[in-house]
């Protein structure tokens, strides 16, 4: 009798054991992760190479939906050290190409001169699945340079002609300045400079700029910059 009581008592410790080390499992269940795809782009209107100090580019990071709750972050690294840089995020949820996605649109912008790349992480957690989702991507070098003094490099003459008055002849056209950017700005136009036999049929056009005086020969054939 002691013998079988002894028996009882064995197996039913060994139940409670096992049930205790089941529940141990159940609550400390290995959670899996699992890597998903993250699409990065710039969404500005102009994709951006070079960007002046200040200025902003926008950037959007794109995942497919997974789990029921997420967390993400956008990080900015120059040199491969990160750099201590607010990139303000806004984070939705859309339709991607009939995909369900989230889509996170972020704003960058450095004040000092340097190649930066951003990068943006995203965690997925599917309840209590134990299963996390996670993805991650980077954009191609951004290059912020300090702006260029704009200024002066010399003058040319756009839509010249001449007109015919009797003896004499009228020269017309419009100056401009040519600037270190690579545009044209206007400086001014001229529509009456007489050319005739008293001065060879040749006149000169004066304009200053930056403490710099160009001298502008017109002709009844064209124009030349004579400085």
């Amino acid at each position: 009798m002691k013998t079988l009581r002894k028996l009882s008592a064995v197996i039913l410790a060994g139940i409670f054991v096992l049930s205790t080390s089941t529940g141990v499992l159940a609550k400390g269940a290995v959670e899996k992760e699992k890597s998903v795809d993250v699409s990065m782009m710039v969404t500005s209107e102009q994709e951006f190479e070079v960007i002046y100090t200040g200025e902003e580019i926008e950037l959007q990071a794109i995942t497919p939906k997974h789990g029921s709750s997420f967390k993400n972050e956008w990080k900015v690294f120059s040199d491969d050290n990160e750099v201590d840089l607010d990139v303000e995020f806004v984070t939705e949820f859309a339709d991607v190409d009939g995909v369900n996605s989230y889509v996170s649109t972020a704003v960058f912008a450095a004040e000092e001169a340097g190649t930066y790349i951003l990068t943006y992480s995203i965690e997925m957690t599917a309840g209590k699945s134990h299963v996390r989702f996670a993805g991650e991507a980077q954009s191609e070098e951004i290059v912020v340079v300090e702006p260029e003094e704009v200024h002066i490099t010399g003058v040319v003459v756009e839509n010249y002609s001449v007109i015919e008055q009797g003896s004499n002849f009228r020269a017309a056209g419009d100056i401009y300045f040519t600037m270190s950017e690579g545009g044209n700005q206007l400086a001014q136009s001229f529509s009456n400079i007489i050319l005739n036999k008293g001065n060879s049929y040749t006149n000169t056009v004066e304009i200053e700029a930056d403490d710099q005086a160009y001298t502008i020969t017109v002709t009844k054939t064209g124009w030349t910059l004579t400085n």
